[in-house]
C-alpha cells in the first residue's frame, strides 16, 4: 500500500515516523519533509527522542559553524571523542590547529585529538561539566573580564577534585590568553552522560562568549541542526513559529498552517493505542526491532500498520 493511500484512511495524529539517531542532518532534513508534506504530521521523532527524552534539550542548538572552527585561536573540546565518532569536525579541528589555533580538550582518556592539544585535562567519566566550572573559576582568576556572562560568573566553581590543578591552570591560560574561541561538543557522544550535560557546555560557553559547536555522529558537512522532533521545525525552529511556517511554506510548496499539534508524548500515543500507522526509517534492520519492542501494545492491534525502510 502506498503511504499516500494509507495517510488518506487515518487521521494525521494517528501517524508517526520513527527515525534512527544515525541518519545524517540530509536524510532528517528529507524524512521531516515527508512526514510533513506527504502524511501531513508533525509526528516525526527520534528513537533517542523515546528512549532518553531527558537528553533531548532542543533549546541548545549549535551556533558555532565550520567558518568559527577554522577561524577559532582556542578551541575547547568537551564530551567528545572526535576521532572516532565525528571526523569532519576533527580534520577541520586539526587544519585549524596548524593555523595556529590552540587545543584544549576535557576528556576521560588521550586519543588522536588529544595528542595535537596544547591542553589536556583528564577527569573521571560524567565529571566534565564540572570540570568546566573549575575552568572557569581559574579564568576568572587570570582574566576576569574574560567571563562576559554576569550571571555565569555566579556559577562557576572553586575547583574540582580528582583532576589535575595544573591542567585546569593549564586550560584556563589558553583562553584567557585568546579572544575568539569556540567550544565544541558531541551530541550523540557515547561516553557517561547526565541530563543536564548540554545545558552545562552550552552555558560555559555564553559565558564567554564564543560559539558553541554541537556535533553528532553522522555523516553530515555541517553541525547538525535538522533535530528531528514533534515540537520544531528543521533548524530546530518551533512549529507555531509564523517566520519558520512562512520560510517552509516559499520552500517547499505546500500549506503548513494547518497541521494538527503533535500529540505531547508518541511513545504514551504509542502505549495508549493511539497511533495506527507507524513508518520507520532508519540504517540497520535492528531499529524496526527496537521499534517494535517500544510499541509493543500497538503492534497487537489488528488494524495496525507499520512500514520498515533501511539504507
Amino acid at each position: 500500500m502506498r503511504l499516500r493511500e494509507l495517510a488518506g484512511r487515518v487521521r494525521p495524529e494517528e501517524i508517526a515516523v520513527f527515525l534512527s539517531p544515525r541518519l545524517t542532518n540530509e536524510e532528517i532534513f528529507l524524512a521531516q519533509k515527508l512526514a510533513r508534506v506527504g502524511l501531513r504530521t508533525h509526528q516525526v521523532t527520534s528513537f533517542t527522542h523515546l528512549l532518553n527524552p531527558e537528553i533531548q534539550h532542543p533549546e541548545v542548538v549549535s551556533t558555532g559553524t565550520y567558518r568559527d572552527l577554522l577561524g577559532a585561536q582556542a578551541v575547547l573540546v568537551v564530551g567528545s571523542e572526535l576521532d572516532e565518532e565525528h571526523f569532519a569536525v576533527d580534520l577541520l579541528l586539526k587544519r585549524a590547529v596548524r593555523g595556529g589555533a590552540r587545543l584544549i580538550v576535557v576528556g576521560r582518556q588521550e586519543n588522536r585529538t588529544t595528542q595535537v592539544a596544547e591542553a589536556f585535562v583528564r577527569c573521571p567519566p560524567g565529571s566534565e561539566p564540572q570540570v568546566l566550572l573549575a575552568i572557569g573559576s581559574k579564568l576568572k582568576e587570570l582574566a576576569p573580564n574574560a567571563i562576559v556572562d554576569s550571571t555565569a560568573k555566579q556559577r562557576v566553581a572553586s575547583g574540582f577534585a580528582g583532576v589535575d590543578s595544573a591542567e585546569i591552570e593549564a586550560a584556563a591560560r589558553v583562553l584567557a590568553e585568546s579572544v575568539a574561541r569556540v567550544l565544541v561538543f558531541n551530541k550523540d557522544w557515547r561516553g557517561e552522560r547526565a541530563p543536564q550535560d548540554e545545558t552545562s557546555y552550552a552555558s560555559f560557553a555564553r559565558s564567554l562568549g564564543c560559539p558553541c559547536s554541537r556535533c553528532a555522529r553522522n555523516r553530515t558537512r555541517r553541525p547538525p541542526r535538522h533535530g528531528g522532533g514533534p515540537e520544531w521545525f528543521p533548524g530546530y525552529q518551533p512549529i507555531d513559529d509564523p517566520a519558520a511556517i512562512q520560510m517552509l511554506e516559499k520552500e517547499w510548496g505546500t500549506v503548513l498552517r494547518d497541521l494538527p499539534r503533535p500529540r505531547p508524548d508518541i511513545a504514551a500515543a504509542l502505549a495508549a493505542k493511539q497511533i495506527k500507522v507507524a513508518l520507520v526509517l532508519a540504517k540497520i534492520p535492528s531499529a524496526i526491532r527496537i521499534c517494535r519492542r517500544l510499541c509493543a501494545a500497538a503492534w497487537r492491534r489488528s488494524s495496525f500498520s507499520w512500514s520498515g525502510i533501511c539504507s
